[in-house]
C-alpha cells in the first residue's frame, strides 16, 4: 500500500508542479484526448487533487461511515481501524 500511495503522491506533485508538461503527456497518450473538452477538464481538475493523497482523514471516513449507516446502507458503523489504515 505504501509504495502505491507514494507513487500516487509523486504523480500528483508532478502534475501540480508541471501542469503544462502533464497536459502534454496526457494529450499525447491517446489520439482522441487532445481536444477542447479534455483541455478544460484537465485544467478544472487540477485544484481537486489532494496534496497528500496518502494521508488518512479520519473524520471524513467516520462521517461517511455514519452517513452510510443513517441511509441504511450498512447495519453498524465499524471502528475506523476495521476499514482504513494510515500508510
Amino acid at each position: 500500500v505504501g509504495t502505491f500511495m507514494d507513487a500516487v503522491e509523486q504523480g500528483v506533485q508532478f502534475i501540480l508542479n508541471h501542469p503544462e508538461d502533464s497536459w502534454q503527456l496526457f494529450a499525447q497518450s491517446g489520439p482522441d484526448l487532445d481536444n477542447e473538452l479534455n483541455r478544460r477538464a484537465f485544467k478544472d481538475t487540477l485544484p481537486r487533487f489532494a496534496l497528500r493523497p496518502g494521508a488518512l482523514d479520519q473524520r471524513r471516513y467516520e462521517r461517511f461511515a455514519r452517513f452510510l449507516s443513517q441511509e441504511k446502507m450498512i447495519k453498524t458503523v465499524p471502528e475506523l481501524s476495521q476499514y482504513a489504515i494510515a500508510p
